[in-house]
């Protein structure tokens, strides 16, 4: 059976032999191998819209520009959980590591975490990094000054430990923070901060992951300010 005949059964594409007529012209190009894709698809499912095979074929291609954010709900959510509280953002967590000093994942213990409430009081408590297991009771805070809630990111501790290594300012980790700061102009992401074991600090954007610049004391690795 040819491709006409078997097109005309693919019903109710009306258009489907203008798509067979075409495929000659573009049959060297990316939107030739879209309707070659296509019309195979057609053949042997035939379905309503043929726009949403290729909305499909779309969606389902990540690049590093739509990397998805990594959500921190369940830090949210455990809080909700033992409280009743609902909380919007996150404000901080920093880590506890394991003999105060490390070089890798397997280093770090746990996180302390601190989360706003939609009432704008904040919540305090620790939950071990995995995979380990265990959280501690959320008590009320004062919320911390110099920084906001935020709901998102993009780099988690494993990139952002590989991105530390790439720095020359030291080779092991005492120290461990994630926050968006509030400053002027805006950050346009939040930062993971590590102080070295030379005593110096390395800033990685949380969304970026860029290098900034460097300096003897502090290393960037952050987006451009806009």
């Amino acid at each position: 059976m040819t491709i006409q005949k078997c097109a005309r059964k693919a019903k109710p594409f009306r258009h489907i032999n203008y798509i067979i007529k075409e495929r000659r012209l573009y049959d060297q190009s990316r939107a030739g191998r879209q309707i070659r894709d296509t019309i195979g698809l057609l053949l042997i499912h035939p379905v309503e819209d043929v726009s949403r095979i290729g909305l499909k074929n779309k969606r389902s291609k990540i690049t590093n520009k739509t990397k998805p954010k990594m959500n921190v709900s369940k830090l949210l959510s455990s809080v909700k959980e033992k409280t009743g509280i609902t909380c919007i953002g996150l404000e901080r967590k920093e880590a506890r590591i394991k003999h105060g000093i490390g070089s890798s994942i397997e280093d770090i213990l746990g996180w302390d975490v601190v989360v706003r409430a939609e009432d704008g009081s904040c919540y305090e408590y620790y939950v071990a990094q995995p995979p380990l297991k265990g959280m501690t009771q959320p008590k009320p805070i004062l919320c911390p000054l110099g920084i906001i809630p935020f709901n998102g990111y993009k780099i988690g501790i494993e990139e952002a430990i590989k991105i530390f290594h790439s720095q020359n300012g030291g080779d092991k980790f005492t120290q461990i923070s994630l926050s968006w700061p509030l400053v002027h102009p805006a950050a346009s992401e939040p930062y993971w901060y590590f102080r070295t074991n030379l005593g110096n600090t390395v800033v990685i954007g949380a969304n970026s992951g860029q290098i900034e610049g460097f300096s003897p004391i502090v290393v960037l690795y952050m987006a451009k300010p806009e």
